[in-house]
C-alpha cells in the first residue's frame, strides 16, 4: 500500500495539472475572446464608417430633391408664361388674319378700279401695323423658350 505522504503528493500533481490544464484553456479562450472583441470593434467601426456613409448620401439625395422640387416649380412657372404667351401670338394671329382678310379684299377691290398699283402694297402696310405687336410677343415667346431649354439641359 501507497504511502499517505505519496497519495497526498500524487492528488497535488494531478490536481496541479489540472489547474495548468485549465490555466492553458483559459488562456486560450481569453485570447479567443480578445480576438473576437478586436474585431467586434472593427465591425463596429466599419459599421459607423458605413452609417456615416448612408447619412452623408441622404442628405445629398435630399438636398437634390429639394433643388427639384424648386426647378419643377420654376417650370412650372416657365409653362405658364410660354402657354400665355401663346395664347397671345395666337390671338394676335387671329386678330392679323381677320384684319389682313378685309384688307386683302379691299385691295383687291380697289386693284380692280386700279386706284392703287398693286395689291401687295396694300396688305403690306396692314401687316405692318400689327407687327411690331406680333414681333414683341414672338420675340418674348422665342426668349422664354431658351430659358426653358437651358434650364433644362442643366
Amino acid at each position: 500500500m501507497p504511502e499517505p505522504d505519496d497519495i497526498i503528493r500524487r492528488c497535488m500533481e494531478a490536481w496541479s495539472q489540472e489547474q495548468e490544464e485549465y490555466a492553458a484553456q483559459l488562456t486560450d479562450s481569453l485570447a479567443s475572446l480578445q480576438a473576437y472583441e478586436q474585431e467586434l470593434r472593427q465591425w463596429e467601426e466599419q459599421l459607423t464608417s458605413k452609417a456615416e456613409e448612408i447619412e452623408q448620401q441622404r442628405s445629398e439625395v435630399e438636398e437634390r430633391r429639394k433643388e427639384l422640387v424648386k426647378q419643377q416649380a420654376t417650370d412650372v412657372a416657365m409653362t405658364a408664361e410660354l402657354d400665355q404667351a401663346k395664347a397671345e401670338l395666337d390671338d394676335l394671329r387671329q386678330r392679323l388674319s381677320e384684319v389682313e382678310d378685309p384688307v386683302v379684299a379691299a385691295s383687291a377691290a380697289v386693284t380692280d378700279t386700279e386706284q392703287y398699283p398693286s395689291r401687295d402694297s396694300k396688305t403690306k402696310s396692314g401687316v405692318e401695323l400689327l407687327d411690331p405687336a406680333v414681333s414683341a410677343v414672338a420675340k418674348q415667346f422665342q426668349k422664354l423658350r431658351q430659358q426653358q431649354a437651358a434650364r433644362r439641359s442643366r
